[in-house]
């Protein structure tokens, strides 16, 4: 069993705005080693964090069934926190539409992206793990946390370790180049999502719609879009990989 350890909630909105930094940095570094144009990175980046945050805030009110049900005009009327599905999807979507705008390839630019996000994730989950606010179901096995009332995992500290290990996998087997583009945000998605499918029964009475969680039907959703990205990079004929320069560039 792991210790219980609260440094206070002072840190979680500096660690999340490290996370922020470090996977910019990182996208940025991974982007001009694939032979990307650093300013429509950095210019991706923005359209992705934009829409990850509108995402985030108007996606965690889906946690709250019964303001919805009372009033669904509050999910267009109040942010409720952070939601980290609405997150991605908020930000695949709005990346999407950039990348279409600009006429580059959304594929190459968001696999930087992809690359760069369990780095910066791991701040904001560490955030998650010190102040203790996705408690889990009781247990005394020994990844559960002793809580001051008695045992329980931590959903947070569950994904840090999810995402320390997809780090390591990104950094010592992932190398720029080696992939058609868009397999590693496919998979990157398939894995996230099947991971928070996997971790579900774990939550304390989760929000359900038609008897399924907010987290299996967003999981589901996402583990989808990421198979069907890489269905799309294998099918893909060989060759040149799309064009990653924006037009009249």
């Amino acid at each position: 069993m792991l210790p219980y350890f609260n440094p206070g909630r002072g840190w979680f909105p500096a660690l999340v705005a490290a996370g922020v930094v470090v996977g910019i940095g990182v996208s940025v570094r991974r982007a001009r080693g694939a032979g990307l144009n650093r300013a429509e990175m950095v210019n991706f980046l923005w359209a992705l964090l934009l829409g990850g945050g509108l995402g985030a805030g108007f996606g965690k009110a889906l946690y709250e069934p019964d303001l919805i049900r009372s009033d669904p005009t509050l999910v267009y009327r109040y942010f409720f926190g952070i939601s980290s599905f609405g997150g991605i999807l908020g930000g695949l979507a709005a990346s999407a539409v950039y990348a279409q705008w600009r006429g580059i390839s959304w594929s190459a630019y968001a696999d930087a992206a992809a690359f760069a996000f369990p780095f910066g994730w791991t701040f904001g989950r560490l955030g998650c793990a010190l102040v203790h606010d996705h408690p889990g179901i009781e247990s005394a096995g020994w990844l559960a946390v002793a809580y001051p009332a008695g045992s329980r995992y931590d959903l947070g500290l569950l994904e840090l370790l999810f995402t320390l290990l997809l780090a390591a996998v990104w950094l010592f087997w992932v190398r720029p180049g080696t992939a058609p583009a868009g397999l590693g945000t496919g998979v990157l998605l398939a894995a996230y999502g099947l991971f928070r499918f996997a971790i579900d029964p774990l939550h304390i009475d989760p929000p359900r719609y038609g008897g399924i969680s907010v987290d299996q039907a967003a999981g589901g959703l996402t583990f989808l879009i990421g198979a069907t990205i890489i269905a799309r990079t294998r099918m893909r004929p060989s060759g040149r990989p799309p064009d990653s320069a924006p037009r009249g560039e």
